[in-house]
């Protein structure tokens, strides 16, 4: 091993942000109102001009558990990564989702970087209007860069915008658009984004999950055991006369969903 490798490790063991899945604030897009936030304290940065990394856009499975998010599957979508099949994740038993909804999203991450400020931004989405924002960011780089070798590409220099449409029921609804201003070289000081370690449990791996073991008596509920059949006294008499009644039905008992009513803040 070299001297430089030492020092490389010495640096990667001292860095504060060790640890962390993603380096920089969060940034999100709200779809009701069309504007943009980032960090804890939700600041509005609408019409802020990033660069956008979209050479190591990320992709990977999401979701959020015991007050932090947790991942599975993540990789770079220029090696073509492919993350595991939905079905390979827990969490499987839809009769378990609130809402119901599936705790598992499937995730984008774009690093976007300030040159001025030396801030540096991570905007993930899950949704069609992120997804759509980040295809066309996609396209536009590989049209911009087609006839570059790899050493001389260049990243796009956008600006957060937003669009709107009307929906079928009147409402309208918001999207995020990443507006390319002009083409620049990587920021010396971006700092590259790194796909997160797998955080999650595989059904390979899986065999009970132990938030679940204090329901494992009462979801699905056990089938009773039979009562012995009564033995009916045998009449002699003809009951033809008898007026016939109507057997009861008894309807099942709707069974009761476990309480899980904690709120997933995606």
């Amino acid at each position: 091993m070299s001297d430089l490798s030492l020092f490389r490790q010495s640096a990667s063991r001292m860095r504060s942000g060790e640890g962390r899945a993603f380096d920089g604030d969060f940034v999100t897009f709200n779809g009701e109102s069309g504007g943009w936030k980032s960090g804890k304290n939700k600041t509005l940065i609408d019409g802020r001009q990033l660069v956008a990394d979209i050479y190591d856009l990320i992709v990977g499975w999401q979701a959020y558990r015991d007050d932090k998010f947790i991942y599975a599957g993540h990789g770079l979508a220029r090696d073509n990564h492919e993350p595991p099949p939905r079905e390979q994740l827990d969490e499987n038993d839809k009769r378990f989702w609130r809402n119901p909804q599936d705790p598992w999203r499937l995730t984008y991450y774009l690093a976007l970087h300030d040159p001025a400020t030396r801030e540096q931004f991570i905007f993930s989405t899950s949704s069609g209007g992120g997804k759509d924002a980040l295809a066309n960011l996609q396209e536009a780089f590989a049209d911009h860069n087609e006839k570059a070798a790899p050493e001389d590409y260049e990243w796009p220099f956008v600006e957060l915008a937003s669009d709107h449409y009307v929906n079928t029921y009147g409402k309208k609804i918001f999207k995020p658009i990443f507006e390319t201003v002009d083409w620049v070289k990587p920021p010396p000081a971006f700092r590259l984004p790194k796909p997160p370690a797998a955080t999650a449990i595989m059904v390979t791996d899986f065999t009970r999950r132990p938030a679940l073991e204090h329901l494992a008596e009462e979801w699905p509920p056990k089938p009773t055991t039979a009562d012995p059949p009564v033995e009916k006294a045998v009449s002699t008499k003809s009951d033809e006369s008898a007026p016939k009644t109507a057997k009861a039905v008894t309807k099942p008992a709707p069974r009761k969903k476990p309480d899980m009513d904690d709120e997933i803040p995606f």
